[in-house]
């Protein structure tokens, strides 16, 4: 193996064993288990854009017992992103609540960290509920849209402020789009792992992300922290290892293209002298 990777090799390695935050990888919250616990803001403009197509994705872990606890709201039920898979709400209707009960499917991962998406089309007036890549629960019927308003608060970790329907788990790279995600991509998000920020086609409809989130203040108890996730540290090392290749064969163009341009100055100086 070439000197310098060797020595970048041992230098990453040396840094997933110090206990240092690793490159990239995703910050968390863990949110305590109570009513005070939350963050909640008035986002940017850009919210305004999913009024008639919307999705919001997340990683979750570990949500509270409380059957209502709620992750993430735009204006309360306007768009509610429900914490243990069930209540998800989208627009005005009161019946647009969806599942009434928790999936088998969705109980059985909510101790470990499981991904989920909340997508919403005006135009098929349905809404669908995804985790781990797969369609749990749908919502057909649905009238109105997504309402916006310059005042409309997001709150994450809870309904409301102060509301008794509190998430009280952990939560990572949540971002909102202003677009209704397929199938495909949302399975797309759940296969990229959650080892690194998200990284995708969908990045020009996304109009909250999950750094504008950890931004903002937080109220009680939320915990910041970087999951520890063992395969996440090999895929860290797989791409430090793709950076420094790719910039060897970069380098090495050059030594070539300098190689070429001394050979062909010698060789013009060499005419020059046979000129002479």
């Amino acid at each position: 193996m070439n000197t310098m990777l060797t020595i970048v090799c041992l230098l990453v390695l040396g840094t997933l064993g110090s206990g240092d935050t690793l490159p990239d990888r995703l910050q968390a919250l863990k949110f305590g288990r109570n009513e005070d616990s939350y963050i909640s803001f008035v986002p940017g403009m850009a919210i305004s854009q999913i009024t008639h197509e919307a999705s919001v994705c997340a990683w979750l872990k570990n949500p509270s017992e409380n059957k209502y606890s709620t992750v993430f709201t735009y204006n309360g039920h306007n768009f509610r992103l429900a914490g243990r898979g069930m209540y998800n709400h989208v627009g005005s209707s009161s019946s647009s609540y969806f599942p009434s009960t928790t999936p088998s499917s969705v109980t059985a991962v909510l101790a470990e960290w499981h991904h989920v998406c909340l997508t919403f089309s005006a135009a098929s007036k349905e809404a669908k509920y995804y985790v781990n890549g797969e369609v749990v629960a749908t919502k057909s019927a649905i009238s109105g849209t997504i309402s916006y308003g310059s005042s409309y608060k997001v709150t994450v970790g809870n309904f409301a402020p102060g509301s008794s329907r509190y998430y009280g788990g952990e939560v990572t790279d949540l971002n909102v789009y202003s677009r209704t995600l397929t199938g495909e991509e949302v399975q797309e998000k759940y296969m990229a792992g959650m080892c690194f920020q998200e990284r995708g086609s969908q990045e020009d409809s996304k109009v909250l992300s999950w750094n504008d989130v950890l931004k903002q203040p937080r109220t009680g108890s939320v915990t910041e922290f970087v999951p520890p996730i063992p395969h996440c540290e090999v895929m860290v090392l797989k791409e430090e290892m793709e950076e420094l290749r790719d910039q060897e064969t970069t380098q090495n163009k050059k030594i070539e293209d300098l190689i070429e341009e001394v050979t062909t100055l010698r060789k013009c100086q060499k005419k020059c002298k046979s000129t002479d």
